[in-house]
């Protein structure tokens, strides 16, 4: 497949990316982490084709986790009700930051029902903040997150799965371009888990 380039424009020591052009081959294919050279360019080299489904999200947390200079980020599901506690997935973090996955704890639901449905109904990724209404502060502070940054994929087999980026190491506000190339990514992490999704039942029916 060769490699695919994508125009990035530096300001300061952040990212202004073009919207809706990032990841599109994430649904067919493998993602190796993409990498910013020295011109400026965001670089995604793509391997062997693949439909493994695992393989699939840990890149995805991990390109979300250094796209974004995020301290976690996570893959946390199924959500849908009436689960009171949940796995996380998947999940990429800095070293100094392990989050749910790595410690072995699930998560509690219960508290955050009400960011959790704010989010779904969002047409784009929902900031929260500890003390915010509807989302569980506890829990928030177990893992050190100052503020975070959530959006709810919905695959073909009916199952939603949030999907976010936490701020450890200071509080932090995400701009808009830094919100819809989240919310591409997500949409494409949606395509890759339907395509596995097939493929698995596919594999079953043969």
């Amino acid at each position: 497949y060769g490699q695919v380039l994508i125009d990035i424009v530096r300001v300061g020591t952040r990212y202004e990316v073009p919207v809706d052009v990032l990841l599109a081959r994430i649904a067919i294919g493998a993602i190796a982490d993409p990498a910013v050279d020295a011109d400026g360019m965001l670089t995604l080299s793509l391997g062997d084709a693949t439909l493994d489904f695992d393989e699939v999200m840990k890149r995805v947390v991990g390109i979300a986790l250094e796209e974004f200079e995020a301290d976690r980020a996570w893959i946390l599901g199924p959500i849908d009700e009436p689960a009171l506690f949940v796995d996380v997935a998947y999940e990429a973090t800095r070293p100094e930051w392990p989050g749910a996955l790595a410690r072995g704890e699930k998560i509690p639901l219960a508290s955050s029902r009400p960011f959790l449905r704010r989010a779904s109904e969002s047409s784009e990724p929902v900031e929260g903040w500890p003390g915010e209404e509807g989302l569980d502060a506890n829990m928030l502070r177990q893992f050190g997150a100052l503020s975070q940054l959530v959006q709810i994929l919905r695959t073909r087999d009916d199952r939603s799965w949030a999907f976010g980026l936490h701020s450890c190491a200071r509080p932090r506000s995400w701009s808009v371009q830094e919100k819809r190339l989240f919310g591409t990514i997500g949409r494409y992490a949606k395509l890759a888990i339907d395509n596995a999704i097939l493929h698995r039942r596919a594999i079953a029916e043969a």
